[in-house]
């Protein structure tokens, strides 16, 4: 109590009676309020109780996020990934903001933009679609929102080997427009959290892709990497990420997932997809010149996924390499500048199992057809007649006669 940090936190004498429980993290976290013996009062942690929230509601706290801001962008940060915003704007015991809880993130947004123009503020909102706009506001708040809701029908689409779930989630979707935009990514550093799927929606995904249990986590997620999790085949490896690459929205890659990393489910939680970046196939995977056995941070270094087998100088010398297919695949989503910029329709296929979508941006057209099942087919594409015109193969795998 006699710290002057003491107030930038959520504190009550006595733990309510009939708390607003929010459990993120299942039986791993017991509740939300945790009894400090030194403050003599309950703290509020919206996850694990080491992390107690600071209460955004007090002035000086504000203040304090400013100045730690303003440090990093005179540094020549270029912008800042804001953890959990729904629960950050959450009243909180005796917390409560003032007005709406977006002034909050309308006055970091513009504090950020005094300091650097082109800094950005991409915010991990997983909510409803419906509820993606307040964060974005009327183009004062956040630039960009990470696509939780998309990414949930990505994986049951692939479970599927059907196109329907990602039509459907885009269906939900807001058109952006120019400045703001959706992150489009297939996994992160957490889970892979299913929690906007239903249950049988979500059993289909855990049969596919974790059928043990030791593969999922906190009820409603896996914790695994998307390598295993396609047992490391190279065509649903490339269909996964030329759908990164074409959906809506500006695609997020996570380290490693360019050359195919794995997972250790033998550490804790979320840890199993938080190991080292294999670098080369020297030791510790290139990660590290420390001479002792193990790392603070664990290495995968045995198996299909171990550093001596997946690592990026290898990768970087095989142009047939996963590493080398990336870097033509994102040559090809730079030329086409309508995947980024365009809006988008679903174009409809003859076939529930191909995904086919163009966007248009200016003069320009951009379509991506997409494959989910496991056999070669022949689809029909009801394109109108002012959008078949000139059409080119972009991301061939082989020389094309022109057709109409």
């Amino acid at each position: 109590k006699n710290s002057k940090y003491y107030n930038y936190y959520i504190w009550l004498d006595e733990k309510p009676e009939n708390p607003n429980e929010d459990i993120i993290f299942g039986h791993h976290q017991d509740g939300n309020w945790e009894y400090d013996n030194e403050a003599r009062q309950y703290f509020y942690h919206t996850f694990y109780k080491h992390q107690a929230d600071l209460n955004m509601t007090n002035p000086e706290v504000q203040e304090e996020i400013r100045y730690i801001l303003h440090f990093w962008l005179k540094l020549g940060i270029a912008g800042f990934r804001m953890d959990a915003v729904p629960h950050m704007i959450r009243n909180k015991g005796n917390a409560k903001f003032k007005g709406s809880p977006f002034q909050f993130i309308r006055d970091i947004r513009s504090f950020v933009e005094d300091l650097r123009k082109d800094a950005i503020l991409l915010a991990e909102v997983d909510t409803e679609p419906e509820k993606y706009e307040e964060f974005f506001g009327k183009g004062d708040q956040v630039q960009m929102l990470f696509n939780f809701y998309l990414n949930n029908y990505i994986f049951l689409a692939l479970a599927r080997k059907s196109a329907e779930p990602i039509v459907r989630a885009l269906s939900k979707l807001p058109q952006t427009s120019l400045k703001e935009q959706m992150g489009t990514f297939i996994r992160n550093h957490d889970e892979l959290d299913l929690e906007r799927l239903t249950d049988d929606e979500r059993n289909e995904v855990y049969t596919a892709f974790a059928p043990d249990e030791t593969m999922r986590i906190y009820g409603r997620g896996i914790r695994r990497r998307l390598a295993p999790m396609l047992k490391n085949n190279r065509h649903r490896l490339e269909l996964a990420y030329s759908l990164l690459f074409s959906l809506p929205g500006t695609p997020i890659m996570r380290y490693g997932d360019e050359l195919g990393m794995g997972e250790d489910l033998t550490l804790p939680e979320r840890n199993s997809v938080r190991t080292t970046m294999q670098w080369s196939n020297e030791k510790h995977g290139g990660f590290s010149a420390f001479g002792g056995q193990e790392l603070p941070v664990p290495t995968i270094g045995e198996g299909e996924f171990g550093f001596q087998s997946v690592n990026a100088y290898d990768q970087m010398r095989n142009p047939n390499s996963l590493v080398n297919w990336f870097e033509r695949v994102i040559s090809a989503r730079k030329e086409c500048m309508e995947f980024g910029w365009g809006d988008y329709e679903i174009i409809k296929t003859n076939n529930p199992a191909v995904l086919a979508h163009c966007s248009k941006w200016k003069n320009g057209l951009a379509v991506a057809i997409h494959n989910f099942s496991d056999s070669e087919c022949i689809v029909e594409l009801e394109l109108r007649e002012n959008q078949s015109e000139h059409l080119i193969e972009y991301f061939a795998d082989q020389q094309y006669e022109a057709f109409e």
